[in-house]
């Protein structure tokens, strides 16, 4: 990739929530965030750190909770990484995916970039930042949803989407089928989501945020690369041969 076309690369940070405990996952991940799966002999978080890197995101926060340390100890600063990763620890307080989110735009100061995508830490997706960052500015979207098209949606959800790709709602989890799922990356910038959070500590950003703004700004881009969540233990079994592999879209 000869270098980003969206400006330069301190334009863009990226928020990974990587405090999930992992409790469907127990007899692979024992004592360890779920991000810290072991896939190939290395964390699952890694793939998707190297994911964000080669797509010139560098500046990377990432929110930790249970056991955070396990992923301090491994990720340090980001050196080997080639990333600048900063902590934004939420402790034993359980602030949900809202609440964790919120904490760590704190981390950044007086100094945030003008985008940030967030990432979930157990959920890997090879996206194309040029392709989000066009779809984005094409559709004046308040939080752009990377999406993805999966033969079955009933552990996910499936998305409603209209005909310019905005999402008109959330479906329940149960029904099967292909179709278009939330695939756990989002591309906003911080101004947004300060106006779009609740003022209170611990929410959820799918319940309190996203659902809310279904048909009003919030929009979907459906990503063709690698999808694979972590967060039963037969996915997990797939991110194991799918990652160990090598994904693709990492430099």
């Amino acid at each position: 990739m000869p270098g980003p076309r969206w400006g330069r690369e301190t334009d863009i940070g990226a928020i990974v929530l990587a405090g999930g405990l992992g409790t469907r996952l127990r007899s692979v991940v024992r004592d360890l965030p779920k991000a810290m799966a072991s896939v190939g002999g290395r964390p699952f978080l890694a793939y998707v750190l190297e994911h964000l890197r080669s797509q010139y995101l560098r500046q990377v926060v990432l929110a930790i909770g249970y056991r955070g340390e396990a992923i301090r100890e491994y990720f340090r600063a980001g050196e080997d990484f080639g990333l600048q990763i900063a902590y934004s620890d939420e402790g034993n307080r359980k602030l949900g995916t809202g609440g964790a989110l919120a904490r760590a735009l704190q981390t950044y100061g007086g100094r945030r970039p003008r985008y940030v995508v967030v990432s979930n830490g157990d959920t890997y997706l090879s996206f194309d930042l040029e392709e989000l960052m066009e779809a984005n500015q094409a559709r004046s979207a308040r939080i752009l949803l990377a999406a993805a098209s999966v033969p079955d949606v009933a552990r996910y959800g499936g998305l409603e989407l209209g005909p310019n790709r905005e999402v008109l709602s959330f479906q329940e989890k149960g029904r099967h089928g292909p179709g278009i799922v939330n695939a756990g990356t989002y591309l906003t910038t911080p101004q947004a989501l300060e106006l779009l959070m609740p003022m209170r500590e611990r929410f959820s950003f799918e319940h309190e945020v996203l659902r809310p703004l279904a048909g009003n700004g919030l929009y979907a881009q459906v990503v063709d690369g690698s999808f694979v969540d972590i967060g039963v233990p037969d996915d997990y079994r797939t991110a194991r041969r799918i990652l160990a592999a090598g994904p693709q879209g990492d430099v």
